[in-house]
Formats: C-alpha cells, structure tokens, sequence
C-alpha cells in the first residue's frame, strides 16, 4: 500500500499492519473461546473483529482519498489541428513551447527541447528559466 517516499503512506501501512495484527489475535482467541465453550468470549471477539475489519476498510478508504487528491488532473487531449487554429489569446503553455521549439533558436544552448514548464520559468524571468535548464545566467 505505500510509496516508498510519501511519509502518510508509510504511517497508513503500518497502521494497515497493526490492524491485520490484531484481527488475527483475535481470530486465534475466537477459537480458543469455542474450543472452551465460552460463548460471550466468541461473541466478543466476532464484535472486535468486525470493528478492526471496518477500520481497516476505512483506512483504505482514506488512503484511496489522499492518493487520488495527490494526482494532477490529466490534461485533455488537443489535436494538432485545433493547436494550429488557435489564436494567440487562446494558446496555452504547451502552445507556446510547441512554436517556440519551430523557432530556429530553440535547440541553443544545451540542445534540448522547450517544454511548457520551460515557458513558465522563462514568463517568471530569465533567471528561473537558465537555472532550471542547467545555465548560470552571467
């Protein structure tokens, strides 16, 4: 259930543990209740069982919740032909890396390619935009 580097996550799988910990104890001292004839003892723990099963489901619940809340929306699809028809008032960032990439001086440098994100740093200024590509500006 955890990612490795996502600090809730690793907390939600260890409690995810404990939970399973302690409705198998408590499966084991059912039976040893039956096996003994204590029927208010197998009553309990059938009552204590379903109770960490619940938590347990909500646990994943919760954990389901947090991890969809983490991702970021997925951009719809635009055709080529509708990034092509649109009007500079229209364009997004992907627009404007796309013809910053037809432009003859898009590959300066350390050749790589404009990306939307390299639009967002070079809006904020010049220095975001040559730090994030690997350049000191001078």
């Amino acid at each position: 259930m955890a990612n490795n580097d996502d600090p809730y996550l690793i907390q939600a799988d260890k409690e995810w543990n404990i939970i399973t910990d302690e409705i198998d104890a408590s499966r084991i001292a059912m039976r040893d209740a039956h096996r003994l004839g204590d029927e208010q003892g197998v009553r309990t723990y059938i009552r204590q069982i379903a109770n960490l099963e619940a938590e347990q489901r909500n646990l994943y619940t919760t954990v389901n919740n947090y991890v969809n809340s983490q991702r970021q929306p997925a951009q719809p699809h635009v055709s080529r032909e509708t990034r092509a028809a649109r009007g500079p008032n229209e364009m997004d960032q992907q627009d404007l890396a796309n013809m910053m990439n037809e432009s003859r001086y898009s590959k300066l440098g350390n050749g790589k390619p404009f990306t939307a994100q390299d639009y967002d740093y070079l809006r904020r200024g010049l220095g975001p935009y040559l730090a994030a590509r690997g350049r000191e500006q001078k």
